[in-house]
């Protein structure tokens, strides 16, 4: 068994722009963030001003990105396309009606976050990352399993040359997201494949965990899976 191994990744700490949840919204007030979350509802007012809604509908949401009706024309098909699915919303925090919101004036500020992720054809010989196991005592982590599916899985499938196999990471992530401790606890048989697992997951920037959560750490374990071959 591989000793637990430092997570010596201070790289996702230098992002300049912080990645945040719904719900931690309300606090960044006056910040530019990136809020990341499932789209709960778009709705669209009589005065044709749009809101996308994250954390609940209205008026029980958590946060809500909005587009006012000059900038409408640059936004068409914005239901259709982002409604029920994980986005990120970046901008400045304000405060309206007691909630938290980010005005959107040009597309890049929406972005969809299953954009560019692989598809679900010939998944069987490609990488793969399979739902974290965890005891989320309680707290809602959908939002937080989306986002590490993703980017842990865009950093596995940059894999080259690598065996098929099956591998089974043990880890700690922190308050803030930061991952402090990583270990193979089943390993592919490959040496190569597992540093290439924890070095897909020392790569990755993870959300902070959920509010809710009561704890300040967590520890889980993922299997990542390599069909072998990829170039």
């Amino acid at each position: 068994m591989i000793a637990l191994l430092p997570a010596a990744l201070s790289l996702y700490a230098v992002a300049a722009v912080p990645t945040i949840t719904p719900t931690e919204a309300a606090r960044h007030v006056g910040r530019e963030v990136i809020v990341q979350g499932t789209v709960s509802q778009i709705a669209t007012t009589v005065n044709l001003t749009t809101h996308i809604n994250f954390g609940g509908r209205y008026p029980n949401h958590a946060f809500t990105a909005t587009i006012l009706q000059a900038r409408q024309s640059l936004f068409t098909g914005v239901r259709a396309r982002f409604e029920g699915k994980v986005a990120q919303v970046q901008g400045t925090v304000r405060l309206y009606r007691g909630k938290p919101e980010i005005m959107i004036d040009e597309p890049s500020q929406l972005r969809l976050v299953q954009e560019g992720a692989p598809s679900s054809a010939g998944a069987a010989a490609g990488p793969g990352v399979a739902d974290p196991r965890f005891d989320p005592l309680g707290a809602d982590f959908a939002d937080w399993v989306a986002a590490f599916k993703l980017t842990v899985g865009q950093q596995w499938g940059l894999i080259e040359d690598a065996a098929a196999g099956k591998v089974d990471v043990e880890f700690v992530v922190e308050r803030d997201g930061s991952m402090s401790a990583t270990r193979v606890v089943e390993s592919s048989g490959s040496l190569s494949l597992d540093r290439a697992a924890v070095s897909a997951l020392g790569s990755s920037r993870f959300l902070p965990l959920p509010e809710a959560y009561p704890s300040q750490s967590v520890m889980m374990r993922a299997t990542l899976v390599h069909g072998g071959g990829a170039k």
